[in-house]
């Protein structure tokens, strides 16, 4: 695991992860609660690490399983850790492999 994943990883613990308005939103019309997301961050498969255009922050994908079939994507912000947006898998764009996905 990379020192990054891991900041993120514990960024809740830490106190520092942070839901952008936009993810709120995504999670009232997904109908997914804040602890099943931050349980996504902490406990959920990395599926794809971003660098992010040109003067972003870097973003980690975190996969939740097929049960529950949503990612999150999060802002690599120092000192803090931003959720940029809940997503439900949408498999046009992703597939599935074993317990995670991919995308096409």
């Amino acid at each position: 695991m990379t020192p990054e994943e891991q900041y993120v990883r514990n960024a809740s613990k830490k106190g520092v992860l942070f839901f952008s308005e936009h993810a709120y939103e995504k999670m009232v019309k997904l109908k997914i609660n804040k602890s099943a997301v931050i349980d996504c961050i902490e406990n959920g498969k990395l599926v794809e690490y971003q660098n992010g255009y040109t003067g972003e922050s870097p973003r980690m994908l975190f996969y939740y399983g097929h049960s529950n079939p949503f990612y999150v994507v999060i802002a690599i912000e120092v000192p803090n850790s931003v959720v940029i947006t809940v997503c439900e898998r949408d498999l046009s764009i992703w597939e599935v492999v074993g317990e995670t996905i991919k995308r096409k």
